[in-house]
């Protein structure tokens, strides 16, 4: 699948492409439901609406540290398993993405310290913010901001 392919591979941009595929794919699912179907519309499942908040939640709340409300959503498994379903991604995952994106534009635009953009896109520690971001961008935070 295409999705996970970008995923895989890590490409400049692959975060903001794979969203769009995905975008891409429910709007197809959705058309494909409408036509194929005498019936109205199903509204979403609790657990649907349910992960549509999460996932609002995270892109608005991304920058708090809350370990304690991580782990209860990693312990849930029935949540987690719905939430990897439905996003494509792991709870934290997605958390980290949301997360990491953020720290891009900062590096980027502005002339903070890592230490400082680590703590305020939410990451209790330099060290582990250093490693997230390697992982997802290819690149640790100071050498992502020379090569910008």
């Amino acid at each position: 699948m295409r999705i996970m392919e970008e995923v895989r591979e890590k490409k400049p941009g692959f975060e903001m492409f794979a969203q769009t595929l995905v975008q891409q794919l429910l709007i197809i699912c959705c058309r494909h439901i409408r036509q194929n179907s005498m019936e109205p519309l199903e509204s979403p499942s609790p657990m649907h609406e349910r992960i549509s908040e999460v996932v609002r939640y995270i892109n608005n709340h991304y920058m708090q540290a809350s370990p304690a409300g991580r782990e209860i959503l990693r312990q849930s498994y029935y949540f987690s398993r719905f939430f990897k379903e439905a996003t494509g991604f792991t709870f934290i995952e997605y958390l980290n993405s949301v997360r990491i994106k953020e720290a891009k534009k900062l590096l980027g635009q502005s002339f903070m310290k890592v230490s400082l953009i680590s703590k305020k896109v939410g990451f209790g520690s330099v060290t582990r913010f250093g490693r997230v971001f390697k992982s997802i961008t290819g690149n640790a935070p100071l050498h992502y901001r020379k090569r910008k």
